[in-house]
């Protein structure tokens, strides 16, 4: 659906930076070793391209892209809030052990990822 953007094109600019900056901080200060780290470095950029994948095959606008990629990213955030230290005991034992039953993300982790990425990716379809 199109419509006349609630907020400029620079406006999304400026928060997909913020967004991106935040991603990264969190997540590289919850990852407990330097290839946990090197590996959710490339979160943004595949958020990045998935988003403009969307907005090719759908014929989105920038404004849209760019809530859907801000908002996504903030709910990565969001989706493991109050969760640090399991996650990064949980990659840690998958880098070290591989993926097992053992050390899958628990469902609480994964429903509060879920519906904070499910919830903010949605609120971007309004947002722009």
């Amino acid at each position: 659906m199109h419509h006349d953007p609630y907020l400029p094109v620079a406006f999304w600019i400026a928060a997909a930076t913020a967004s991106t900056a935040v991603f990264l901080t969190a997540y590289i200060r919850w990852m407990p070793t330097r290839s946990t780290k090197v590996r959710v470095c490339f979160a943004p950029l595949l958020a990045g391209g998935f988003a403009f994948a969307s907005a090719t095959v759908k014929d989105m606008r920038p404004v849209e892209l760019l809530s859907m990629y801000t908002l996504g990213l903030l709910g990565m955030v969001l989706g493991v809030l109050g969760r640090q230290k399991e996650l990064a005991r949980l990659a840690l034992d998958q880098e070290r052990n591989g993926r097992t039953a053992d050390n899958r993300a628990p469902f609480g982790m994964v429903a509060q990822f879920l519906v904070a990425v499910l919830a903010l990716g949605g609120l971007s379809l309004y947002v722009y």
